[in-house]
């Protein structure tokens, strides 16, 4: 596919209207993308372990560990309860 009709797929795909002159100025704009991107695709990353982040980031959430709570102190906040339930509206 030659570089003008890219972006003139891309942009019908993106409901977006170019003039001529943009149609030549982002098919050379493609044109260095994908010549950047076979450059990248020349290189040897066989022995490069996986990146998921720039920054060494560890999982800092908490465990996710089942608590025992007392349902008559949670049932205390209910604005509306019957035994040990919340009570709510019917719907349908």
């Amino acid at each position: 596919m030659k570089d003008i009709e890219l972006v003139r797929y891309v942009a019908k795909l993106s409901a977006i209207k170019l003039t001529e002159e943009e149609e030549i100025k982002f098919s050379k704009q493609f044109s260095k993308i994908i010549e950047y991107f076979n450059t990248l695709n020349e290189l040897d990353l066989g022995d490069v372990e996986p990146v998921f982040s720039a920054l060494p980031l560890k999982n800092v959430m908490r465990a996710d560990i089942a608590e025992a709570k007392n349902p008559e102190k949670i049932l205390d906040n209910a604005p509306d309860r019957e035994e040990n339930y919340f009570k709510t509206p019917k719907t349908i």
